[in-house]
């Protein structure tokens, strides 16, 4: 098995490909009614800037505690691209559009791409203990994608 993950550029870049399809503001994620969802849910078709990060990491990461350290890098990296300090209040400004977003990831993936090749290979162990940002995935939510609640 190979153990070597994607670059975080190609991760940026898949999260903005997610904004290009649906943007959000005030939720992680929607689904096409604009019902909130959350990000890692089949129903989620429409992301904030944070969400898109966290949806592209967990679609293309193996499962571990370690994505939430991978997350907080591309956030980090994020923010520092864009000299921006909080990605909620700036996804969420109403003057904030979705060309905007899209230009911001531009410069997140070239910034990513200038500072760091790799992420790393995927820990041995997966008893890790780490911080990370805190979204609402709502798992425990069950409902149809093909109608509005």
């Amino acid at each position: 098995m190979d153990n070597k993950l994607p670059l975080k550029s190609e991760i940026m870049t898949y999260a903005k490909d997610l904004i290009e399809k649906g943007w959000c503001k005030r939720h992680s994620a929607t689904d096409k009614f604009g019902n909130i969802t959350g990000t890692t849910s089949e129903c989620a078709e429409n992301f904030c800037t944070a969400g898109a990060i966290w949806r592209a990491a967990h679609d293309v990461l193996p499962f571990s505690t370690y994505n939430t350290l991978v997350i907080n890098e591309l956030i980090i990296d994020f923010l520092s691209a864009n000299k921006i300090k909080s990605i909620p209040d700036w996804n969420d400004r109403w003057y904030r559009t979705k060309k905007s977003v899209l230009k911001a990831f531009d410069n997140a993936i070239n910034y990513v791409k200038e500072n760091e090749d790799e992420i790393g290979v995927f820990p041995e162990s997966k008893n890790e203990t780490v911080g990370g940002i805190m979204l609402h995935t709502m798992s425990n939510v069950k409902y149809e994608c093909n109608k509005p609640r």
